[in-house]
């Protein structure tokens, strides 16, 4: 399903290459394999994903869950991760799953679809449905809106 967006334009250029999250830690996004990295790390990741995450966070006004205690791949997986789909976003650093505490999922998902021309939406590409987290994505979709999707 598609939700199109109204006509406001995306501000890539406003964002810092080098941006880093404020609300997140590297752990909680890149998986423990990788953190040796160190803050080159984050160069794996894209920075509208970052972004979005931080924006998410200030939109909902709670603390939001990416990797923590059981969940070590719930943003940047290697490549020869067996969950998710071969080719999964989270492999190109441009997909987060989160926990938003105290919001359920569906209502996340409803609440962006409510406002797609929200700012702290502008970088949502692809949302997954029916799973217990937010899955959110910033893939090219050549559409001016969010695809809404579900994996078997």
């Amino acid at each position: 399903m598609i939700y199109a967006r109204g006509g406001g334009a995306m501000k890539l250029n406003a964002i810092d290459k080098k941006y880093r999250p404020k609300y997140f830690k590297l752990k909680e996004i890149i998986p423990p394999e990788l953190l040796h990295l160190g803050e080159s790390a984050w160069e794996l990741m894209d920075v509208r994903i970052l972004w979005t995450a931080d924006a998410l966070r200030r939109y909902f006004g709670v603390p939001i869950i990416i990797n923590g205690p059981g969940r070590t791949l719930s943003g940047l997986r290697p490549f020869n991760c067996p969950i998710g789909a071969e080719l999964s976003q989270h492999k190109f650093g441009r997909a987060l799953d989160m926990i938003i505490m105290g919001v359920p999922a569906e209502d996340a998902r409803k609440t962006i679809r409510q406002a797609l021309d929200n700012e702290a939406f502008q970088f949502i590409t692809a949302i997954e449905n029916n799973v217990e987290w937010l899955h959110v994505d910033c893939r090219y979709t050549g559409i001016n809106s969010i695809l809404y999707f579900t994996n078997h």
